[in-house]
């Protein structure tokens, strides 16, 4: 039985979709504060409609969260994305780099990573080699470089993808292009040796098993050379089936990474490890939607607009998982910082941890499993065809048993919140157009509007700039972008979490009857008008106006000064119906009578000959207004994550006044000043949400 979805923009819409999740999978470890951020950044990518033929940009998410949870959090984001809306996934965590081999006392020949190739292992999954992952490979190099263990390295050869399984034997060793074991097949089903990020779903204990096996015979020696012809002990019919010749013509023809599509969802972790040029070339990925998968020449980027560059997905989204910091920013480039819309603050809970051990358990997937062949959305008809290894008729070279592989426990395929809810909720996001369209059989007329009142958008104007020139704080990143996320984002939580808070109030005021009024009065109330606005600003002290906003006063103003308007048709015998006030509703939400068309919708063949309606005229749209609740509880949101404490009073725009370059140096004897306590981030926001 499920449970029938609730309508939007009321409050107990989140809790009904909380309850679906619960419902369809009871022992998932559900953090409702990761749901909740990720869908707010979901549907607020409908927000912004695309202009001068450049897409929309995506609203990405920072999770902030204990240093020791990073990677706890980095795996139930993963889940989220993968069960709950079938998105296929890749995970991607970063470490912290050692001491440099020039340190250690090695002379390593070969230069760092490209940036390239540290993009490439964000969006696509990088594919491990029987001995373990290509940073383990480089190591052993090095150290195979470094002198050590001569002895070893005369009879096994560095790892590499070609002497690890990738190639057949007669591959010559030269031909390993880097990144190749993304998109080449492997003869042999690889085991998995899994790292932080990364892991095959494959294992053949058998495979394991030999390759642990000493080398006791020159046959096994033998094997283990690249170059040494192999000795042909097995029967015909269980030898490989993959033609060498034709093997390498085709890995020739392909491209280092050569994928189907890219994921919808990638969730990072570490990013604050990487070098500035790989966040860079991320900031280009994310600012042209454009990944590149052509090898770069020597000291240069690849070009985002080359053919050979994959599209990123509508609905894409990224996820950066780091340790919080309630002073500081995130410790990553700060114009990729300003690409992330909004984050939010983890605090996982000790029930979603039991939760959480429980269902690994369950399922017997490692930590730092992938998820991207398990996501619904990803089925093994759309893997390409090189991600499939061949079949073979030998017992030792076979996959193992569905059975075997670590897969999650889905009831269904189908995820709780499915692609058709995602873009009804992106379309209620949309804000009011200036001209209502027209009807129509092709296009199905939307259901409503989220409509931000000219106040709630200066209020919330007066929020940046207060964050922005506050003594404490560091500014510098409350760009318009961030403006322009902090105003899709209000409308998406007015649809995701709104309720009716206050919006009783102004209800109550506009189904109070008018008074009968003439002309006269009405232009003696025109004539006045400033003079009202001065008496009502004036009453901030009164009883009854001291705990209300601004909104609702200027709401209160507007529900009494709505003047009907009618609009006659002239005819022989009829007249057109007068056209409805708008009436607000208990939750927020205004709609004509029914009934009624509304006047955007008129037309004149909306009428017959003899005055009577062919067909009725559909309804116009609903029109939710948001409110101060919802710039409240967006607004640190979207701020958080570009703030900084400054530190000190000589750290302020004027603080050199007070505070010279050159520190005085204590005489001796006498005690250093202490360091004056910082406040956070959150704490600030929190006064200027009170002050403005």
């Amino acid at each position: 039985m499920t449970l029938p979805p609730l309508a939007p923009a009321t409050t107990p819409y989140f809790t009904s979709v909380l309850a679906r999740v619960r419902e369809a999978h009871p022992d998932f470890p559900l953090e409702p504060a990761i749901l909740q951020s990720l869908l707010l950044c979901l549907i607020a990518n409908g927000a912004e409609e695309p202009t001068r033929g450049v897409p929309q940009p995506c609203k990405h998410l920072i999770l902030r969260t204990h240093a020791d949870d990073v990677g706890l959090v980095l795996n139930l984001t993963t889940l989220i994305l993968t069960t709950i809306f079938g998105f296929p996934t890749n995970k991607y965590k970063a470490k912290a780099e050692g001491p440099t081999p020039a340190r250690r006392g090695l002379d390593v020949p070969g230069a760092p990573e490209h940036p390239a190739d540290i993009l490439r292992r964000i969006f696509i999954r990088e594919k491990h080699t029987r001995h373990g992952s290509s940073a383990d490979a480089r190591h052993r190099a090095r150290r195979s470089a470094s002198g050590q263990h001569a002895r070893r390295s005369s009879t096994l050869p560095a790892t590499s993808p070609t002497d690890s399984g990738f190639f057949p034997p007669s591959v010559p060793a030269s031909f390993s292009p880097s990144g190749m074991s993304s998109s080449l097949p492997s003869p042999l089903p690889t085991p998995t040796h899994s790292r932080e990020g990364t892991a095959d779903s494959q294992t053949d204990a058998t495979s394991v098993a030999s390759a642990r096996r000493p080398p006791a015979s020159p046959v096994s020696t033998l094997r283990m050379r690249p170059h040494a012809p192999r000795m042909q002990t097995e029967p015909i019919a269980v030898r490989r089936s993959v033609d060498a010749a034709s093997f390498i013509e085709h890995a020739r023809t392909q491209s280092q990474y050569t994928i189907g599509s890219l994921p919808c969802a990638v969730v990072a972790a570490g990013l604050e490890h990487v070098e500035v040029p790989a966040q860079r070339l991320l900031l280009r990925a994310l600012q042209y939607r454009r990944v590149p998968l052509e090898a770069p020449m020597s000291g240069s980027l690849p070009d985002t607009s080359s053919d050979g560059a994959l599209e990123l997905p509508a609905d894409f989204i990224m996820v950066y998982v780091c340790p919080l910091d309630p002073c500081e920013r995130p410790a990553i480039l700060e114009t990729l910082l300003d690409r992330f819309a909004m984050s939010a603050d983890i605090a996982v809970a000790l029930p979603v941890r039991q939760a959480y051990t429980a269902f690994r358990s369950s399922v017997n997937t490692p930590l730092s499993a992938s998820f991207n062949s398990l996501s619904p959305r990803m089925q093994m008809s759309a893997l390409h065809p090189l991600d499939t290894p061949p079949v073979s008729p030998s017992p030792r070279l076979r996959p193992l048993p569905l059975g075997s592989t670590p897969q999650l426990n889905m009831s269904s395929a189908t995820p709780v919140i499915t692609p058709d809810e995602l873009a009804h909720l992106r379309q209620l996001v949309r804000p009011v157009p200036p001209v209502l369209p027209p009807p129509s059989d092709d296009a199905e007329p939307a259901e409503a509007y989220t409509f931000v009142h000219q106040s709630l958008e200066l209020y919330l104007a007066d929020l940046f700039a207060a964050a922005r020139h506050h003594p404490l704080l560091d500014g510098g990143l409350l760009t318009l972008r961030a403006h322009r996320d902090a105003a899709a984002l209000v409308r998406a939580h007015r649809v995701l979490a709104g309720g009716s808070l206050g919006a009783e109030l102004v209800c109550a005021v506009a189904a109070a009857p008018a008074a009968p009024s003439t002309r006269a009065s009405e232009s003696a109330a025109d004539d006045d008008s400033d003079e009202a606005r001065t008496e009502d600003a004036h009453a901030w002290g009164a009883a009854d106006d001291a705990w209300l906003g601004a909104e609702l006063r200027a709401g209160r103003r507007k529900a009494s000064s709505v003047r009907s308007v009618e609009v006659r048709v002239e005819g022989p015998e009829h007249s057109a119906p007068p056209t409805p006030t708008p009436t607000p509703q208990a939750d927020g939400r205004r709609r004509d009578t029914p009934g009624v068309p509304h006047a955007a919708f008129a037309s004149r063949e909306s009428f017959a000959p003899t005055g009577s309606f062919l067909s009725p005229l559909p309804l116009a749209p609903e029109v939710w207004d948001a409110s101060e609740v919802d710039v409240g509880r967006v607004f640190p949101r979207v701020v958080s994550h570009r703030l900084r404490v400054r530190t000190g009073p000589d750290d302020e725009i004027l603080g050199s006044i007070m505070h010279p370059a050159v520190r005085e140096v204590p005489a001796q004897g006498e005690a250093v000043k202490a360091q004056p306590e910082r406040k956070t981030v959150k704490q600030i926001v929190v006064g200027i949400l009170a002050d403005v």
